[in-house]
């Protein structure tokens, strides 16, 4: 139900805070980002059957000691080749893209 709203909204020309992080994983010690959910990846898949065009997800890192916020630049889900292995890649890119603006950051 959540998935099917997002795509509904993002139709409606809103925008969509995802939050993927899994809350029950351990997180990285030198981060503290926890591994991510990939539904949001799920999200880019429905927004293009729905619409035809690519969803652009930004990376977000919140650096807690020193109060500061980092945006990247927008990333791209390409289902090339396998499905999962396309997901797992498109994971991946962002976790690793919130990971270094959060070390840039700190």
């Amino acid at each position: 139900a959540a998935l099917r709203e997002s795509v509904a909204l993002l139709g409606q020309g809103e925008r969509v805070l995802v939050l993927p992080e899994d809350p029950h994983r351990p997180a990285d010690a030198d981060t503290h980002i926890r591994p991510f959910h990939y539904g949001f990846v799920e999200l880019c898949r429905l927004h293009r059957r729905a619409s035809g065009a690519p969803l652009a997800v930004y990376p977000v890192a919140v650096h807690l000691p020193s109060r500061r916020i980092s945006v990247g630049g927008a990333l791209f889900h390409r289902e090339v080749g396998d499905w999962r292995a396309s997901i797992e890649r498109t994971t991946a890119e962002v976790r690793d893209a919130v990971r270094g603006l959060y070390l840039a950051l700190g």
